[in-house]
């Protein structure tokens, strides 16, 4: 054999050896079982609230969704179809199984879309002339009628779609986080990264999505700049699946599936109260979660956050330290306990009013806070990469702000 068949030969068997050692690279950060603490203070429960059925972009129809929700093991899903005016999938809200699955819908407004939740009226919603119409001053409104629900900007930065000039007081929220367009920001900052990803997607699905995570750094920055003063914005994770990539025009293909979208970020709730089953219950209660800023997002591909809790206690009263209603005068108490499994190093940061206030690397903490001002928390992980990656620090867990008066 001569030497450039046998190198050829080695470099074939490299190569399939790097391929075998990467189809089967697991990034873990907790052990097995995942449990959650008998001293736990607050309910979690895990949802999507961003996605399209065949209805508008998506390439399943709502069964489908409810039953890849229910193999992701969701505690509940919104439908957000795309400019549906008649809204004729309202009636399959309900519970499938142990899922809640409710309709909302996304609009387009200007060069914008924008996310309503939670209206009972769809007489702002007849068509996208009313929209353009009527909305500019719906928007303005920073307390309007209960019936028009609560709106969410969605991928607030995305090129093409951002929001021009100062986001009106009316919009209730902003997707701090939105998939779709995070790996839209990956593939301009670096397209090589991005095209390795690509071919490591069909033989590690997993870690090639843990490669593309990273912190929206330009999405918090507007996130903590619409908190200040006595402004209240909600974030959201934005997962937009659609199970529908158009590689090709005339080719689309059902990929990322929606059960895999539902397993890369979720938001989470947290309740003083369980889930009962009963479905108008149940609703009452996550939509007032989410109307409240009462939960976290978290990248659920690194670790589920089974455990992970944050709350305020003032005097012997527990108060949840998400969302307007955690609104308490100074002094009070933080207690933040990540996930008792965790093995990979973490840092928690405690961010006041769009700064760092404290930084920690303990999985338990408790800190008094003195000073008034609008607080919320980062979580970060150490996640271990193979070649030619290393071991990265990468976000995990994003509260909702709370305030110290």
């Amino acid at each position: 054999m001569t030497s450039k068949k046998l190198f050829a030969t080695y470099f074939i068997f490299f190569i399939f050896i790097y391929i075998m050692y990467l189809a089967f690279y697991y990034p873990q950060i907790t052990t097995e079982p995942v449990e959650y603490p008998e001293t736990r203070q607050l309910y979690d429960y895990r949802g999507v609230t961003h996605t399209h059925s065949s209805l508008s972009s998506g390439s399943g129809n709502i069964d489908d969704i409810a039953a890849a929700a229910q193999a992701a093991e969701l505690d509940f899903i919104y439908i957000t179809d795309l400019n549906d005016f008649d809204r004729s999938s309202k009636n399959k809200e309900g519970v499938y199984g142990n899922l809640l699955l409710f309709v909302a819908g996304e609009y387009t407004y200007l060069d914008s879309k924008f996310l309503n939740y939670h209206n009972t009226t769809n007489e702002h919603l007849s068509s996208v002339g009313r929209i353009q119409l009527g909305f500019s001053e719906l928007l303005e409104q920073k307390n309007r009628p209960l019936d028009k629900g609560i709106f969410v900007l969605s991928h607030p930065l995305k090129p093409g779609y951002k929001w021009d000039g100062n986001i009106p007081e009316g919009m209730d929220g902003i997707e701090v986080i939105n998939l779709k367009s995070q790996w839209q920001q990956w593939w301009e900052a670096s397209k090589t990264s991005f095209l390795f990803t690509s071919l490591l997607y069909p033989i590690n699905g997993r870690l090639a999505f843990i490669r593309l995570l990273q912190r929206p750094i330009k999405n918090i920055r507007l996130w903590d700049q619409l908190n200040k003063g006595d402004r209240y914005t909600i974030g959201f994770v934005g997962n937009e699946a659609e199970a529908l990539a158009k590689v090709f025009k005339k080719y689309p293909i059902e990929v990322p599936s929606y059960r895999f979208m539902f397993n890369v970020a979720t938001n989470h709730i947290l309740l003083k109260s369980e889930l009962t089953g009963e479905f108008l219950s149940d609703k009452r209660k996550i939509q007032s979660a989410l109307e409240n800023g009462q939960f976290y997002m978290s990248y659920d591909y690194l670790a589920k956050p089974v455990g992970f809790e944050a709350y305020l206690e003032k005097g012997l009263e527990k108060i949840v330290a998400m969302g307007k209603n955690a609104n308490v005068s100074a002094p009070a108490e933080l207690t933040i306990n990540l996930p008792s499994n965790l093995t990979a190093p973490s840092k928690i940061a405690i961010m006041k009013d769009g700064q760092v206030f404290m930084t920690t690397n303990s999985n338990r903490v408790k800190v008094d806070l003195t000073v008034p001002g609008d607080y919320r928390i980062e979580v970060q992980t150490k996640v271990p990469l193979p070649a030619p990656d290393h071991a990265r620090w990468m976000p995990w867990i994003y509260t909702n702000p709370f305030s110290i008066r």
